[in-house]
């Protein structure tokens, strides 16, 4: 097993020595900065990244307990994800613009290897924090402040979608 470290303004990393010593796993200082951090158990993991000029967003998966890790086939920007304990099952919501995905939640049963849009909301104007929760079959998700329409929840993984009213935030909070 290892130990993960994510960093806003720098590269994560992952220790099998109880951190005596850290690997860096992928991208470049100038590239690819992680976001969120999910396991579905004590081997399977998703990170997600941040947008950059010159990034890819893709997220990266682990199959080993985070000491090597994968590019996966996604490439948005997600602040979270938010993976389903017991499965391979990983969901998240785009954070930003529509022109950039804004209005979709994103899914994959593969512990991250593959992704496909779940559900793409109606409303194009639909933007999200980019965070995304869940407990069994509910996930839940928040707008921004743009949007202004407090939490979202769905009660089937994702396939529909209801809103509950609450708080919005601003993105990246």
């Amino acid at each position: 097993k290892a130990l993960i470290v994510t960093e806003w303004y720098d590269l994560g990393g992952s220790s099998t020595n109880d951190g005596k010593s850290f690997t860096q796993y992928f991208g470049t200082p100038s590239d690819e900065w992680s976001n969120g951090i999910d396991f579905t158990d004590d081997n399977t993991g998703v990170v997600t990244m941040r947008e950059t000029p010159s990034s890819t967003n893709a997220f990266y998966y682990t199959s080993d307990g985070g000491v090597t890790w994968n590019p996966s086939t996604i490439q948005i920007e997600a602040w979270s994800v938010y993976g389903r304990k017991c499965t391979s099952d990983f969901f998240c919501a785009s954070e930003g613009s529509t022109n950039i995905f804004g209005h979709a939640i994103y899914w994959s049963s593969d512990g991250g290897k593959t992704w496909g849009t779940r559900y793409t909301f109606p409303d194009p104007t639909m933007q999200f924090t980019g965070h995304i929760a869940g407990t069994l079959n509910t996930l839940y998700l928040q707008t921004d402040t743009i949007a202004n329409r407090g939490l979202f929840r769905s009660d089937d993984l994702g396939l529909s979608w209801k809103q509950v009213g609450g708080p919005s935030c601003l993105r990246d909070s």
